[in-house]
């Protein structure tokens, strides 16, 4: 697991001890976040789209896995976790964004590791895990612009194509206004946030935001914006829309060349280089996904500090 944009690998950090470990079974899991975001109706457990958690509850119950590493919305409360699996399982709460570990972006989650008591015990705690991995980010927003010129221009091509705005194949983005992709309201939110940008951007200028959130609701400045299923990135000091793989980049996926020289992976590279992911799709993916730059030395850590509760056991020693 190594950690774009500084290819820096976790286990130099921490966690070589996790590689001569004993096989244990560990769940990574997420569930919708709808239903507890400060934007949504706040139906909490009635929600509709808590139907996943149900399930992912009740998988969890029939497997007993040791350990899992569980991630929602910031507004996720422990007390869901203890009310239905607090019989079988500890569970800890860790809350923090990508911003803390080097990554230049907003994403506020609830991260829980949880434990099966039975078997294990957890002796880690959230201060311990940020004063190993916290560091500054080195790099803004304007950054994660790295798609190739032809890629960025057939995105542009198509946006204006749903508007009916047909241009000739192979032509450049920087020839295709704005008014040709966007619609009005689009627009509207551009403008809103453009009378932002002397406020929220950093010395060079960099101002990135999301078109598809109003400036009431989403986060904008030199940082990314923490995204949503739907999200447009938008850079207003560059005017320039980000593709849908720099949304993927946005969350720690090194889709690009350029962010696997320095030493980190894609995940799903496969298939990108196959074509079975269609633009939208990764923007889906891209929104619904948990950030790599927290969420890899969380796994890391949570998996370092499960100790077995009885000395002889087949499985982790101390």
């Amino acid at each position: 697991m190594l950690r774009w944009p500084h290819g820096k690998d976790i286990f130099d950090l921490y966690g070589a001890n996790v590689m001569d470990r004993k096989q244990i079974i560990l769940f990574v899991v997420g569930n919708s976040c709808e239903d507890f975001s400060q934007y949504s109706n706040q139906h909490g457990l009635a929600g509709l789209r808590m139907t996943d958690y149900q399930c992912v509850v009740a998988e969890i119950r029939a497997i007993k896995p040791d350990q899992i590493c569980l991630e929602n919305n910031k507004a996720f409360p422990s007390a869901v976790l203890i009310k239905d699996l607090g019989d079988l399982y500890g569970v800890v709460r860790f809350v923090s964004e990508p911003q803390r570990f080097g990554f230049p972006g907003h994403r506020a989650r609830s991260y829980f590791i949880l434990w099966l008591k039975s078997k294990w015990m957890f002796i880690g705690n959230e201060n311990e895990f940020n004063l190993i991995f916290e560091e500054e980010p080195v790099l803004d927003a304007d950054d994660f612009l790295l798609a190739p010129e032809q890629e960025r221009s057939e995105m542009m091509l198509r946006m204006a194509a749903k508007k009916s705005n047909i241009y000739k194949s192979g032509t450049h983005f920087s020839q295709i206004p704005l008014e040709q992709v966007f619609w009005p309201g689009t627009l509207a939110i551009k403008e809103d946030y453009a009378k932002l940008q002397s406020t929220g951007c950093n010395l060079k200028g960099t101002y990135v935001c999301d078109l598809d959130q109003n400036c009431g609701w989403s986060s904008s400045g030199s940082w990314l914006p923490c995204l949503v299923t739907h999200g447009k990135l938008f850079s207003i000091s560059k005017g320039c829309v980000f593709t849908p793989k720099e949304h993927m980049l946005a969350m720690g996926e090194a889709v690009y060349e350029e962010a696997q020289t320095q030493g980190a992976s894609c995940l799903f590279q496969a298939f990108l280089d196959s074509g079975g992911l269609d633009s939208n799709t990764i923007k889906h993916m891209a929104g619904q996904a948990m950030h790599l730059q927290y969420l890899s030395p969380f796994v890391l850590y949570a998996v370092a500090n499960l100790i077995r509760k009885f000395e002889g056991d087949e499985g982790f020693g101390t």
